[in-house]
């Protein structure tokens, strides 16, 4: 009871106070952005994207694409309703809500309608919320395809984190760190071919694992 009583108090504390604690840590950080163009491509033309990045390193983007009129994707169990409430003091205008687990056939429908408008970018963690770890999963790669949409895999470090005991291994930049965001080239998928899934979720978990990489050799350089 003394443990749930402490979570509650931490969640309370977090949803009040998060997005105080983000912008006093992130200001404190300098940035090198690689890649943007492929954003402001989308946002200038006919198209759309989902934007991925793995889960271990989401609080990064989750930050920097604020006030960036780019969606999150964010779940529905206790962790995800803090971030969600944080993420409405940061700046983020719309998001959707569920996850496979949770509200699966209506977030589906929601990402669908909105990723049919030209401009418009959503950012999700297809290895959550709870792995496999690194891999993206089939059934995300399923709904994407449905959209006819492009992928753009995003790497994001930080020169100095924390590292929690956690399933994804959650990296929490620390103040003063040198942080690199690396948006890699658009990866399209079509409606029409009949893709192996297994191979395609391999593909473009090694394309983003290459943003990855290069986001980490660009803070130590």
């Amino acid at each position: 009871m003394i443990n749930k009583k402490k979570k509650l108090a931490l969640k309370q504390v977090a949803s009040t106070y998060g997005h105080i604690f983000l912008r006093i840590l992130f200001s404190t950080c300098k940035y090198k952005e690689l890649g943007t163009h492929h954003l402001n491509n989308v946002k200038r033309g006919s198209t759309s994207a989902i934007l991925m990045f793995w889960h271990g390193y989401w609080v990064i983007p989750y930050y920097y694409l604020r006030m960036k009129n780019i969606i999150p994707l964010i779940g529905t169990h206790s962790d995800a309703e803090t971030a969600s409430l944080v993420a409405k003091k940061l700046g983020y205008s719309q998001q959707l809500r569920g996850s496979s687990n949770r509200r699966a056939f209506a977030v589906t429908a929601e990402l669908l309608w909105t990723i049919k408008q030209p401009g418009k970018i959503i950012w999700i963690t297809p290895d959550g919320p709870r792995g496999p770890l690194k891999k993206v999963k089939i059934s995300t790669l399923k709904i994407i395809q449905k959209a006819g949409t492009s992928i753009i895999p995003l790497g994001a470090s930080a020169s100095r984190n924390r590292i929690f005991n956690s399933w994804d291994k959650f990296h929490q930049p620390k103040i003063f760190s040198k942080i690199a965001m690396v948006f890699g080239e658009p990866i399209k998928l079509y409606k029409n071919i009949d893709y192996n899934l297994d191979d395609l979720s391999e593909q473009i978990s090694e394309k983003i694992n290459l943003a990855q990489e290069q986001a980490e050799y660009e803070v130590k350089h």
